[in-house]
């Protein structure tokens, strides 16, 4: 089920460090993924008080939205800062991680983090 698009989940975000994230994004990531976990391929919820049963994934250092993944996938020790991601190889996990470490694969989004595809969303 696709979720509706609550502008209080993109402040919650943006509190979070995640740069460059819009309502267009959101959605583009959601139809790509199916509306499943990147990671687990778990269906991705949304609860009846609006609460989500899915986080989005960021590049720390960059702000960079991911992926949207599950919670459990979300709080794996694998995709912890620092993490020795090789004793999770023959994992999703490590696929995940090595995946991001070469390349962001959200499409629509340029090396500054700026949606391109979305421009009319984006407020000044």
């Amino acid at each position: 089920m696709k979720p509706k698009w609550d502008e209080r989940r993109l402040a919650v975000w943006r509190n979070q460090g995640i740069r460059g994230m819009t309502r267009g994004l959101f959605f583009r990531m959601w139809e790509q993924q199916g509306g499943k976990c990147r990671i687990c391929s778990e269906v991705l919820s949304v609860g009846s008080s609006g609460r989500s049963g899915f986080t989005l994934d960021h590049d720390h250092d960059t702000g960079r939205p991911r992926s949207l993944l599950c919670q459990g996938c979300n709080k794996h020790a694998a995709l912890k800062e620092g993490a020795d991601i090789d004793q999770f190889k023959d994992t999703p996990y490590y696929d995940y991680v090595q995946q991001h470490r070469k390349v962001n694969d959200v499409e629509g989004l340029d090396g500054s983090g700026e949606d391109k595809m979305d421009c009319r969303e984006r407020r000044t």
